[in-house]
């Protein structure tokens, strides 16, 4: 789990009017729907398009994250479509004011959400999001598996049922939002303090475009350590395609190492459709991610490359 900040949000307010975004409806649209039709890279970044330097193929996607009391009409989610990048929402359902500390905040359960307590944000959002136009990932409730979120299960009395019921709750909620791909994304289990099964959670093939996860390396694992053992979990419940929603390696004398075995095991594993590089540095994570040095921009090319991504 990484720390993220308001930097890479969308910014708070009413979630009012992108309709008035329809002229550039068509701007970006082929190179979004090319990178999409391959293996593809996508990025978190404080960085504007126009500063990514890595000597790769521009990426497919871009991670930003909405809670219930986001602006999405201030029109960056529209600058990245006419850029020809799919955005990758992740759907907090709770408030840019709430942190870590907050996990067991009793006002934004899963039986909350259930009740309907905050339908009229979701509504909200949905509506933006259909008004669009353009395709888009939706990737709700992430990381429930993890224990510091008010969805996680087992928090606050969560339970496995009622994550279900609360995705299709959502999904029904946006039922109008036809132009989004569901994303269902787990946190990495192994290092999980009290790992919860994903199989008793899990919401269904009819409500789940892509199995998804986050994960970042700890004690030197290699990038197939990190991933291997959620993905063969992943495996057993369904065929979709796998995006890894989230990660990076830290800045130092392993990043470099790790990136390039990163390709080798994108190449060895054909069933990840994209991956999303978290490009940030403190505060807004809790280690140095980004992508400085030439020398790190030159291996997270050819990493790409021999994965086949992008």
């Amino acid at each position: 789990m990484i720390t993220r900040r308001a930097a890479l949000a969308l910014p708070v307010l009413g979630l009012a009017a992108l309709s008035g975004c329809g002229e550039s409806q068509t701007t970006g649209e082929g190179e979004a729907r090319e990178r999409l039709a391959r293996r593809w890279y996508g990025l978190y970044s404080h960085r504007t398009l126009e500063l990514w330097r890595v000597p790769a193929p521009p990426p497919a996607s871009w991670g930003v994250f909405v809670k219930l009391n986001s602006d999405i009409g201030d029109g960056r989610l529209t600058q990245h479509l006419e850029q020809g990048l799919t955005p990758m929402v992740t759907l907090e359902p709770w408030l840019w004011e709430m942190g870590r500390g907050d996990a067991e905040n009793a006002g934004f359960t899963l039986e909350r959400l259930l009740e309907g307590r905050h339908d009229e944000a979701l509504n909200r959002i949905a509506k933006s999001l259909s008004e669009l136009g353009r395709p888009v990932f939706i990737r709700f409730a992430h990381e429930a598996n993890g224990h510091w979120y008010p969805w996680g299960v087992g928090n606050n009395g969560n339970t496995p049922g009622q994550y279900r019921a609360a995705w299709r709750h959502v999904r029904d909620l946006f039922a109008s939002t036809t132009n989004a791909k569901w994303v269902w994304s787990v946190n990495i289990t192994q290092w999980l303090r009290e790992p919860q099964p994903l199989a008793p959670m899990y919401p269904g093939a009819d409500l789940v475009d892509f199995l998804a996860c986050t994960g970042y390396p700890r004690y030197g694992a290699s990038p197939s350590q990190t991933f291997g053992p959620t993905l063969d979990e992943l495996s057993t419940l369904g065929d979709q395609d796998v995006i890894i929603t989230e990660t990076g390696a830290p800045q130092g004398d392993g990043q470099i190492s790790w990136i390039r075995d990163l390709g080798n095991f994108l190449a060895e594993t054909p069933r990840i459709r994209g991956l999303l590089w978290f490009d940030v540095g403190p505060p807004a994570a809790s280690a140095d991610y980004r992508l400085d040095q030439e020398a790190s921009q030159r291996a997270f090319a050819e990493a790409m490359a021999a994965g086949g991504m992008g």
